[in-house]
């Protein structure tokens, strides 16, 4: 066998590898970046896996990453969202954002439990899911996020963890309901607190702190 040969072989092995470890729909929930889960994702349609869910993710994928090259609709929603939790204090001032609040809806894809029924309601669930998993890891890193006022260092781990459960918890539970806030909001709320449990599981109880008091 000549190193030709030998080459081919090796390239033979590697992707059988590669093909061995394709775990859907893990693999389509792992990565944050929206090229690299299109990649997973036309993978697995070429591969006929799950073709029900898969047209159904492959619609969030194009209105969550499709609509606006570099911009992730999910994580504009959820900042619009927190904008709305904690900022938007009257019904007098809940009321300019109603049109702004439709918007961030439709960024979420809220509609697609209607539209697709108990399937869509589960593959929104865990794009949502992804979604939070994928903010608490820009909180984590974000040195802006864990700073203390005036740049005078940064918090200490529990106290880190303890702002993003506030965060979450204001997200899931606190968007005025005078804004018009879709019965599928619940459906954010329920994957945020999961998320947060599963990433942070010794410190479930700064989540449950401010759920048991409001």
């Amino acid at each position: 066998m000549d190193i030709n040969q030998m080459n081919a072989v090796e390239e033979e092995v590697a992707e059988a590898a590669v093909e061995e470890k394709f775990d859907w729909p893990q693999a389509y929930y792992l990565p944050t970046e929206g090229d690299e889960r299109k990649k997973a994702l036309d993978k697995a349609i070429s591969k006929g896996l799950d073709p029900k869910k898969n047209q159904i993710r492959k619609e969030i994928w194009e209105r969550r990453y499709g609509e606006q090259e570099g911009v992730d609709r999910f994580l504009t929603g959820w900042m619009n969202l927190s904008y709305y939790a904690n900022v938007v204090r009257s019904n007098l001032m809940a009321k300019f954002h109603k049109n702004d609040m439709a918007q961030t809806q439709k960024y979420l894809c809220y509609d697609i439990v209607k539209k697709y029924g108990k399937d869509g309601e589960e593959v929104l669930f865990m794009e949502l899911y992804h979604l939070v998993d994928f903010y608490i890891d820009i909180c984590l890193r974000d040195k802006k996020y864990g700073g203390i006022i005036l740049g005078l260092g940064t918090m200490k781990d529990e106290k880190l963890i303890e702002k993003i459960a506030n965060d979450i918890y204001r997200v899931s539970y606190c968007v005025p309901p005078v804004l018009g806030i879709m019965d599928e909001h619940e459906l954010l709320a329920k994957a945020a607190v999961q998320c947060y449990y599963s990433r942070f599981p010794k410190s479930k109880d700064s989540l449950n702190k401010l759920l048991n008091e409001n």
